[in-house]
Protein backbone atom coordinates (compact mmCIF):
# COMPACT_ATOMS: atom_id res chain seq x y z
CA UNK A 1 0.00 0.00 0.00
CA UNK A 2 1.36 3.44 -0.84
CA UNK A 3 2.36 6.11 1.29
CA UNK A 4 -0.75 7.90 0.55
CA UNK A 5 -3.10 5.28 0.26
CA UNK A 6 -1.91 4.59 3.82
CA UNK A 7 -2.30 8.38 5.04
CA UNK A 8 -5.43 8.63 4.13
CA UNK A 9 -6.73 5.58 6.05
CA UNK A 10 -8.42 4.12 3.36
CA UNK A 11 -7.55 0.53 1.08
CA UNK A 12 -7.31 1.29 -2.36
CA UNK A 13 -8.37 -1.72 -4.91
CA UNK A 14 -5.84 -3.33 -6.48
CA UNK A 15 -4.52 -3.76 -10.07
CA UNK A 16 -2.33 -6.12 -11.78
CA UNK A 17 0.10 -5.48 -14.52
CA UNK A 18 0.19 -8.98 -15.64
CA UNK A 19 3.09 -9.08 -18.27
CA UNK A 20 3.85 -11.35 -20.70
CA UNK A 21 6.71 -13.87 -20.81
CA UNK A 22 9.83 -12.05 -19.87
CA UNK A 23 7.95 -9.18 -18.36
CA UNK A 24 8.75 -7.28 -15.84
CA UNK A 25 6.53 -8.40 -13.26
CA UNK A 26 3.81 -5.96 -10.99
CA UNK A 27 3.34 -2.14 -10.89
CA UNK A 28 1.17 0.54 -9.45
CA UNK A 29 -0.88 2.31 -12.04
CA UNK A 30 -2.88 5.30 -11.02
CA UNK A 31 -6.45 5.18 -13.33
CA UNK A 32 -6.81 9.35 -14.21
CA UNK A 33 -10.09 10.59 -15.17
CA UNK A 34 -10.90 14.06 -15.77
CA UNK A 35 -14.59 15.24 -15.36
CA UNK A 36 -16.52 18.25 -15.99
CA UNK A 37 -20.15 17.52 -15.35
CA UNK A 38 -20.19 14.12 -15.53
CA UNK A 39 -23.17 13.43 -13.14
CA UNK A 40 -24.52 10.85 -15.65
CA UNK A 41 -22.20 9.02 -16.01
CA UNK A 42 -19.23 9.02 -13.44
CA UNK A 43 -21.60 6.05 -11.38
CA UNK A 44 -21.37 3.69 -14.14
CA UNK A 45 -17.74 4.22 -14.36
CA UNK A 46 -17.43 3.80 -10.32
CA UNK A 47 -19.68 0.65 -11.06
CA UNK A 48 -17.17 -0.93 -13.09
CA UNK A 49 -13.97 -0.32 -10.61
CA UNK A 50 -15.72 -1.89 -8.06
CA UNK A 51 -16.23 -5.27 -10.14
CA UNK A 52 -12.51 -5.44 -11.76
CA UNK A 53 -10.57 -8.27 -10.88
CA UNK A 54 -7.53 -6.22 -10.02
CA UNK A 55 -5.91 -9.64 -9.05
CA UNK A 56 -3.42 -8.35 -6.51
CA UNK A 57 -1.12 -5.37 -7.11
CA UNK A 58 -1.57 -1.88 -6.21
CA UNK A 59 -4.25 0.64 -8.23
CA UNK A 60 -6.04 4.31 -7.34
CA UNK A 61 -8.56 5.75 -8.99
CA UNK A 62 -8.12 10.07 -9.33
CA UNK A 63 -11.20 11.83 -10.38
CA UNK A 64 -10.05 15.43 -11.45
CA UNK A 65 -12.86 17.89 -11.51
CA UNK A 66 -12.73 21.29 -14.09
CA UNK A 67 -15.40 22.79 -12.17
CA UNK A 68 -18.85 20.72 -12.27
CA UNK A 69 -21.82 22.02 -11.24
CA UNK A 70 -24.50 19.56 -12.00
CA UNK A 71 -23.66 17.21 -8.83
CA UNK A 72 -20.97 15.26 -10.13
CA UNK A 73 -18.34 16.09 -7.31
CA UNK A 74 -20.85 14.76 -4.98
CA UNK A 75 -20.96 11.32 -6.49
CA UNK A 76 -17.50 10.77 -6.36
CA UNK A 77 -17.45 7.55 -3.47
CA UNK A 78 -14.55 5.87 -1.67
CA UNK A 79 -12.19 4.86 -2.55
CA UNK A 80 -11.95 7.06 -5.73
CA UNK A 81 -10.46 9.96 -4.89
CA UNK A 82 -11.21 13.90 -6.08
CA UNK A 83 -8.77 16.83 -7.01
CA UNK A 84 -9.51 20.08 -8.01
CA UNK A 85 -7.94 20.98 -11.77
CA UNK A 86 -5.19 23.02 -12.22
CA UNK A 87 -4.50 24.71 -16.07
CA UNK A 88 -7.24 25.16 -18.45
CA UNK A 89 -8.69 22.20 -21.10
CA UNK A 90 -8.49 18.95 -20.81
CA UNK A 91 -4.80 19.06 -20.62
CA UNK A 92 -4.48 20.58 -17.14
CA UNK A 93 -7.01 18.06 -15.89
CA UNK A 94 -4.95 15.16 -17.51
CA UNK A 95 -1.32 16.90 -16.10
CA UNK A 96 -3.09 17.71 -12.96
CA UNK A 97 -4.01 14.35 -11.92
CA UNK A 98 -0.69 12.56 -13.44
CA UNK A 99 1.32 15.05 -10.75
CA UNK A 100 -0.98 13.71 -7.92
CA UNK A 101 -0.82 10.13 -9.12
CA UNK A 102 1.32 7.74 -6.68
CA UNK A 103 1.61 4.92 -9.82
CA UNK A 104 4.12 4.17 -11.48
CA UNK A 105 1.49 3.37 -15.16
CA UNK A 106 -0.73 6.22 -15.32
CA UNK A 107 -3.84 5.15 -17.06
CA UNK A 108 -5.37 8.45 -18.33
CA UNK A 109 -9.46 7.37 -19.44
CA UNK A 110 -12.52 9.01 -20.15
CA UNK A 111 -15.12 8.79 -17.66
CA UNK A 112 -18.11 7.25 -20.27
CA UNK A 113 -15.51 4.47 -21.41
CA UNK A 114 -16.60 1.26 -20.78
CA UNK A 115 -13.80 -1.02 -20.07
CA UNK A 116 -13.38 -5.01 -21.89
CA UNK A 117 -13.19 -7.78 -19.26
CA UNK A 118 -9.09 -8.07 -18.29
CA UNK A 119 -8.45 -4.81 -19.47
CA UNK A 120 -5.43 -4.53 -16.68
CA UNK A 121 -4.28 -7.62 -17.47
CA UNK A 122 -4.26 -6.43 -21.54
CA UNK A 123 -1.83 -3.16 -20.40
CA UNK A 124 0.22 -5.10 -18.33
CA UNK A 125 1.12 -7.41 -21.72
CA UNK A 126 1.21 -4.76 -24.08
CA UNK A 127 3.76 -2.57 -21.71
CA UNK A 128 5.64 -5.90 -21.13
CA UNK A 129 6.91 -4.94 -24.97
CA UNK A 130 6.44 -1.11 -25.25
CA UNK A 131 6.37 1.91 -22.59
CA UNK A 132 3.01 3.64 -24.17
CA UNK A 133 -0.10 1.74 -25.19
CA UNK A 134 -3.47 2.65 -25.93
CA UNK A 135 -6.80 0.49 -26.28
CA UNK A 136 -8.12 -0.26 -29.47
CA UNK A 137 -11.62 1.41 -29.90
CA UNK A 138 -15.51 0.64 -30.52
CA UNK A 139 -18.21 3.19 -30.12
CA UNK A 140 -21.07 2.81 -28.54
CA UNK A 141 -23.22 2.40 -31.45
CA UNK A 142 -22.64 0.90 -34.38
CA UNK A 143 -23.62 2.53 -37.55
CA UNK A 144 -21.55 2.64 -40.69
CA UNK A 145 -19.85 6.18 -40.20
CA UNK A 146 -19.00 5.19 -36.86
CA UNK A 147 -17.91 1.61 -38.04
CA UNK A 148 -15.45 3.49 -40.47
CA UNK A 149 -14.43 5.96 -38.09
CA UNK A 150 -13.38 3.31 -35.04
CA UNK A 151 -11.55 0.75 -37.76
CA UNK A 152 -9.59 4.04 -39.13
CA UNK A 153 -8.81 4.49 -34.90
CA UNK A 154 -7.58 1.90 -34.93
CA UNK A 155 -5.19 1.30 -37.79
CA UNK A 156 -4.13 5.16 -36.77
CA UNK A 157 -2.65 3.51 -33.60
CA UNK A 158 -1.00 0.62 -35.45
CA UNK A 159 0.66 1.91 -38.37
CA UNK A 160 0.80 5.67 -37.33
CA UNK A 161 1.32 5.54 -33.40
CA UNK A 162 -1.13 8.06 -33.04
CA UNK A 163 -3.79 7.36 -29.94
CA UNK A 164 -6.60 10.43 -29.25
CA UNK A 165 -7.93 10.66 -25.18
CA UNK A 166 -11.07 8.27 -25.83
CA UNK A 167 -9.11 5.60 -26.31
CA UNK A 168 -7.57 4.99 -23.04
CA UNK A 169 -4.09 5.94 -23.22
CA UNK A 170 -1.47 4.35 -20.18
CA UNK A 171 2.15 4.87 -19.94
CA UNK A 172 4.86 4.81 -17.90
CA UNK A 173 5.35 7.52 -15.45
CA UNK A 174 8.83 8.40 -16.33
CA UNK A 175 8.12 8.41 -19.96
CA UNK A 176 5.03 10.95 -19.36
CA UNK A 177 6.81 13.10 -17.56
CA UNK A 178 10.23 13.42 -20.67
CA UNK A 179 7.07 13.52 -23.14
CA UNK A 180 6.52 17.04 -21.51
CA UNK A 181 3.18 15.70 -20.12
CA UNK A 182 0.08 17.16 -22.22
CA UNK A 183 0.47 20.96 -23.66
CA UNK A 184 -1.60 22.97 -21.57
CA UNK A 185 -4.26 23.91 -24.40
CA UNK A 186 -7.74 23.77 -25.03
CA UNK A 187 -7.69 21.36 -28.19
CA UNK A 188 -5.18 18.90 -29.55
CA UNK A 189 -3.57 17.85 -26.04
CA UNK A 190 -3.87 14.09 -26.79
CA UNK A 191 -2.52 14.31 -30.42
CA UNK A 192 0.56 16.46 -29.76
CA UNK A 193 1.41 14.17 -26.42
CA UNK A 194 1.63 11.45 -29.36
CA UNK A 195 3.61 13.51 -31.73
CA UNK A 196 6.03 13.91 -28.92
CA UNK A 197 6.32 9.99 -28.30
CA UNK A 198 7.23 9.40 -31.93
CA UNK A 199 10.12 12.11 -31.71
CA UNK A 200 11.29 10.19 -28.87
CA UNK A 201 10.84 7.44 -31.02
CA UNK A 202 8.26 5.83 -28.23
CA UNK A 203 5.91 3.20 -30.49
CA UNK A 204 2.12 3.09 -28.87
CA UNK A 205 1.08 -0.44 -28.81
CA UNK A 206 -2.41 -1.56 -28.66
CA UNK A 207 -4.80 -4.11 -26.55
CA UNK A 208 -6.19 -6.74 -28.42
CA UNK A 209 -9.52 -6.48 -26.62
CA UNK A 210 -11.47 -3.10 -27.63
CA UNK A 211 -12.40 -0.36 -25.18
CA UNK A 212 -16.01 1.03 -25.33
CA UNK A 213 -16.81 4.05 -25.71
CA UNK A 214 -19.95 6.93 -26.13
CA UNK A 215 -20.35 8.73 -29.62
CA UNK A 216 -21.95 11.68 -27.73
CA UNK A 217 -19.51 13.92 -29.44
CA UNK A 218 -21.25 13.33 -32.62
CA UNK A 219 -24.47 14.40 -33.58
CA UNK A 220 -27.36 12.33 -34.85
CA UNK A 221 -27.90 11.09 -38.46
CA UNK A 222 -24.85 9.77 -40.55
CA UNK A 223 -24.41 12.73 -42.69
CA UNK A 224 -23.89 15.03 -39.70
CA UNK A 225 -21.38 12.23 -38.25
CA UNK A 226 -19.53 12.00 -41.02
CA UNK A 227 -19.50 16.18 -41.32
CA UNK A 228 -17.96 15.98 -38.14
CA UNK A 229 -15.65 13.25 -38.65
CA UNK A 230 -14.03 15.21 -41.70
CA UNK A 231 -13.99 18.34 -39.54
CA UNK A 232 -11.84 16.91 -36.89
CA UNK A 233 -9.55 15.70 -39.71
CA UNK A 234 -9.45 18.82 -41.35
CA UNK A 235 -8.61 20.57 -37.80
CA UNK A 236 -5.55 18.10 -37.52
CA UNK A 237 -4.39 19.00 -40.45
CA UNK A 238 -4.42 22.42 -39.52
CA UNK A 239 -2.64 21.99 -36.63
CA UNK A 240 -0.37 19.84 -38.25
CA UNK A 241 0.15 23.43 -40.33
CA UNK A 242 0.65 25.30 -37.86
CA UNK A 243 -2.62 26.43 -36.71
CA UNK A 244 -2.61 27.22 -33.15
CA UNK A 245 -4.76 25.27 -30.56
CA UNK A 246 -6.30 28.07 -29.75
CA UNK A 247 -7.75 29.10 -32.76
CA UNK A 248 -9.32 25.63 -33.63
CA UNK A 249 -10.64 25.42 -30.33
CA UNK A 250 -13.42 28.06 -31.93
CA UNK A 251 -14.08 26.23 -34.77
CA UNK A 252 -14.19 22.97 -32.65
CA UNK A 253 -16.33 24.54 -30.14
CA UNK A 254 -16.90 21.77 -27.52
CA UNK A 255 -13.37 20.97 -25.76
CA UNK A 256 -14.54 19.09 -23.16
Amino acid sequence: MSVRMAAEGVRRPTIARVAAEGGQGPASISVIVPVFNEASTIDALQDQFDRIDYAGNQCEVIFVDGGSTDGTRDRVRAPYRLIDQEGRGRGGALNTGARAAAGEVLFFLHCDSVLPEGAFREIGEVLSRVRVGTFGIRFSELTPVLMLCQVMSNLRVRFRHISYGDQGLFVERDLFFKAGMFPDVPLMEDFQFALNLKRLGEPIGMTRDRIRTSARRFPNGEINRLRTWVSMARLRSRYVKGASPEELALVYGNVR
